[in-house]
């Protein structure tokens, strides 16, 4: 099975986050957002993910 993250948005709605960082990788709980959607996947049996990228890749 297979998997698309979307992960090319600006994230205005956390700047000044995001000003230096793309989205996905602002941490919650110690991790990048992006590795808690992975892990998800993985946990589901996903082994291939294609990630789109934009601002800040």
């Amino acid at each position: 099975m297979k998997a698309v993250l979307l992960a090319a948005g600006k994230g205005t709605r956390l700047r000044p986050l995001t000003d230096e960082m793309p989205k996905v990788m602002v941490p919650i709980a110690g991790k990048p957002i992006l590795e808690h959607h992975v892990e998800h996947l993985a946990g589901a049996g996903i082994r291939e993910i294609f990630i789109n990228l934009h601002h800040l890749p």
